[in-house]
């Protein structure tokens, strides 16, 4: 069943001949809204919905980039008695999906999923004997329900380990140290004879977190209609706040749009003959919850935390139908024993940590090891807020910053090389009176004079940049294949050669922007605690309820596929550089932003944490910027085959010459930065932090306050 863009094929097309050479000068690879740079990004679709990531910088950052009016403060908030939903991207091709599984349908019905259900809750095991044609046929169909149910029950076990999990870290006893998913690992999951990861225990909460919001819409019993789509790992890795809105939908189908009668007249009736077929019992934290029970549902799975807000009181009259309460003494069946194929024997003296394995999940492996490596640290005396330094010496004409750019780019070109770390040490002169002496003067450091590691340090101690290139072999050779492998070919990556000096201006490049935003939110400091926020409107305005939360790029939408495919691909390589980090960034500035990746809504993981977002740089050459939006730090990891391509850090006088599987972390924010011309097949890999996640982290947007907030 396909899901639209959930399941869409990823083409990607270059634009690069379409547009004319002065217009196709690109924008920073690392950020998409900077007033500190007006260049139009180019991306590659033809077009899609309009998106606040989409648009230039305004000048004014209280100002919406979709040209609208900002939201003022001396609005009063008004509750409207309509409730709206936070995002339609996927969610209406999910309730079709939904809405295609009945007792009615031709192909597939929900009878023997449930009867395979059965089976596996009380043991009754198929005999596979004979190969005739009738044997063989009833092995395809037993096996393929034996899936449905396998499916079905590992949604059910992954919604069992997010309670169970929540319940544990808010009976933590307190200690120093705050309560958090690795300190729950440390303490209840590492000692067991079959640990997960701790990447897939996180994977594996933030899917049950999913799987729990939609039971929370649609009973548990919409969980098996997805189990018998196959659905289940497409929705566990569903991006965004579909989850939420499907669940709001199914609750409230008048705000489905067209898929009202969808619901009403499909999934509705199809749950409501499940739960006769099908009662269960789900032990949830130590109780059992009937599933039958649409008061019950909705309490329980209501108490799981996922930083959203909660869902709209279900419609009454719409689930009539689920209403009458399935007899106590009745024949259910309790979802506490599973037989021996779905189970992997846990040794542990804690009965309650035993979970069910997932069969596709990660290979069993112990917290990853902090890299071992030497890193040199060198003191300068370069003043971060000297205003020789905070001064923006780009040009704020995008025209005019190409230009100024590429007179730049000579210059750091003719840069002194060192050959050594200890060459560089005439670092801490380079900076008289806490900045260059001369504004063109560029220190060039090749990757072959840093042996694995290099910290720069500000004059505070504070950490100027970080440079590694020790990355292991094994990984950095698989860097370019994979990547070529993600996009289906190398026909996105040019090879590229540099023209003389002024011939032509610099090409665009193509880039995707996998991201976290908190900006321009809708604020709630003065917005009723008690009536649910997409059921407020303040004042007579218009009222953008999308970006209360934080919301996701629609890159992350449109190439959710491909996003998909990349996490996959570079996990090994993500995990190494969140283990590099760990140990290696200053650790102040290291906990900001863990903090920001453990707040995503919907308890989502981030897969290149500490940051939270990934942009992804095909044939990439940038323009002189600061990323304003940055919070603190970024990361640059270089891939490809290519010589040249060094990036530049204006104030600091220095060209880090990054070569394929070197990274480099440095202050974005503060720092100009462009990359010099290069030779061969160049794309980069940037990790960051929307800084507007401080208002979220620390007062979630102003809605901290409201009763609604989970």
């Amino acid at each position: 069943m396909a899901l639209g863009r959930l399941e869409s094929t990823v083409v990607a097309v270059s634009l690069r001949k379409k547009l004319a050479p002065l217009l196709s000068i690109q924008s920073s690879s690392e950020e998409i809204a900077d007033c500190d740079r007006h260049t139009p990004r180019q991306t590659l679709t033809a077009a899609r919905p309009p998106s606040p990531d989409d648009n230039p910088a305004h000048p004014d950052p209280s100002a919406c980039p979709r040209n609208g009016r900002a939201l003022r403060s001396d609005g009063r908030w008004r509750a409207s008695g309509v409730f709206t939903g936070a995002s339609n991207v996927t969610s209406p091709s999910l309730i079709s999906a939904l809405s295609s599984i009945h007792y009615g349908s031709i192909l597939e019905s929900p009878a023997s999923w449930i009867q395979s259900v059965k089976d596996n809750l009380s043991k009754n095991e198929e005999s596979f004997d004979g190969n005739n044609l009738a044997c063989i046929i009833s092995r395809c169909q037993t096996l393929r329900d034996k899936e449905v149910s396998g499916q079905f029950l590992q949604m059910l076990a992954s919604i069992q380990l997010s309670f169970l999990c929540q319940d544990r870290l808010i009976n933590a006893d307190p200690g120093p140290e705050k309560p958090s998913i690795l300190k729950f690992y440390r303490s209840h999951v590492e000692h067991l004879k079959h640990a997960p990861a701790l990447r897939t225990l996180q994977e594996w909460l933030a899917a049950g977190a999913k799987f729990t919001r939609i039971a929370a819409g649609g009973t548990v019993y919409s969980l098996l209609i997805l189990s018998g789509l196959g659905l289940r790992s497409v929705v566990g890795r569903a991006h965004g706040s579909v989850h939420t809105d499907v669940a709001s939908m199914l609750r409230r189908p008048q705000t489905a749009g067209a898929g009202e009668q969808l619901i009403l007249h499909r999934v509705i009736p199809t749950v409501a003959r499940m739960r006769e077929e099908l009662p269960l019992r789900l032990d949830i934290g130590g109780a059992l919850l009937d599933c039958t029970s649409l008061r019950e549902s909705d309490l329980t799975l209501g108490r799981l935390q996922t930083k959203e807000f909660k869902l709209p009181s279900r419609s009454s009259s719409a689930w009539q139908i689920c209403s009458p309460v399935y007899p106590e003494d009745g024949q259910y069946l309790s979802i506490s024993k599973i037989v021996s194929s779905y189970l992997v024997p846990i040794a542990t003296s804690d009965s309650t940590s035993a979970m069910p394995a997932v069969p596709d999940a990660q290979p069993v492996q112990a917290l990853p090891a902090p890299p071992n490596f030497n890193v040199d640290i060198i003191k300068t005396t370069y003043s971060r807020f000297h205003p020789t330094n905070t001064y923006f010496s780009a040009r704020h004409d995008w025209q005019e910053n190409a230009v100024w750019t590429e007179s730049h780019r000579q210059n750091a070109e003719l840069g002194s090389p060192v050959r050594s770390v200890d060459e560089l040490r005439k670092l801490a002169y380079f900076y008289p009176g806490g900045h260059k002496s001369l504004e063109d003067s560029y220190i060039r450091i090749p990757m072959t004079a840093v042996d694995s590691g290099l910290e720069l340090q500000n004059n505070d101690g504070s950490l100027m940049a970080f440079v590694c290139t020790a990355m292991p072999k094994d990984l950095r050779d698989v860097l370019y294949p994979s990547l070529v492998a993600c996009f289906d070919g190398p026909d996105l990556f040019s090879v590229w050669r540099p023209s003389p000096a002024n011939e032509n201006l610099p090409q665009p490049f193509d880039c995707l922007h996998f991201s976290w935003y908190n900006r321009y939110n809708t604020k709630g400091n003065d917005a009723p605690s008690d009536v649910h926020p997409y059921e407020l409107r303040l004042g007579n305005s218009r009222t953008n309820v999308w970006q209360m939360l934080p919301y996701t790029s629609s890159d992350m939408a449109e190439y959710g596929q491909l996003y998909d495919r990349l996490v996959q691909a570079f996990q090994d390589v993500f995990l190494w550089i969140g283990s590099v980090l760990q140990v290696h960034l200053p650790q102040a500035e290291y906990s900001a932003l863990v903090q920001v990746a453990e707040s995503l809504p919907g308890n989502v993981v981030s897969p290149v944490e500490p940051f939270i977002s990934l942009v992804v740089n095909i044939n990439a050459q940038t323009a002189a910027h600061r990323d304003r939006f940055d919070k603190n730090l970024c990361l640059a990891l270089a891939i490809g085959d290519f010589s040249g391509g060094g990036l530049v850090l204006k104030e600091q006088g220095l060209v880090l010459e990054l070569q394929n599987g070197d990274f480099a972390v440095f202050r974005s924010g503060e720092a100009m930065h462009f990359n010099l011309d290069y030779a061969g097949t160049r794309a980069t890999f940037v990790m960051q932090t929307d800084v507007g996640f401080d208002a979220w982290t620390a007062e979630r947007n102003g809605w901290g306050h409201s009763s609604y907030l989970c």
